[in-house]
């Protein structure tokens, strides 16, 4: 469902967008022409790509993504500061998968097979 209403919503943003090279490009529509062409394609490769998304956002822990996501928010309102914040999010999912590769392997514990009841040797 999900998959499908970002196929339909790139498909009307660059239909939008067609429609508005058509009709003209004048100064007041370029913006318009600009952000329906921008979000289509956008939306076109979120469409393309939504399994292989879904699938590593299921696998990535909530505190990654939300430390990536506010690395991001920092470098779009203060764009010099991707000098300390790129950094600092590599390293950081660095050290996510080396803790990831070397982590211990959890052996599964054995069940203890019931065994036979001592025989009774009574002679």
């Amino acid at each position: 469902m999900r998959r499908t209403l970002l196929g339909i919503l790139a498909l009307v943003f660059l239909m939008t967008a067609g429609g508005i090279f058509l009709r003209g490009l004048a100064h007041e529509s370029t913006l318009a022409l600009s952000v329906c062409l921008r979000m289509g394609l956008v939306l076109g490769a979120m469409w393309l790509a939504y399994e292989q998304v879904h699938e590593i956002i299921r696998r990535t822990p909530p505190w990654v993504m939300g430390g990536a996501a506010l690395g991001l928010l920092v470098v779009v309102v203060r764009p010099r500061a991707i000098i300390a914040v790129g950094p600092l999010l590599v390293s950081a999912a660095a050290l996510y998968g080396l803790g990831k590769f070397l982590k211990p392997v959890q052996r599964s514990k054995k069940k203890n097979s019931p065994s036979r009841p001592p025989e009774d040797r009574s002679d």
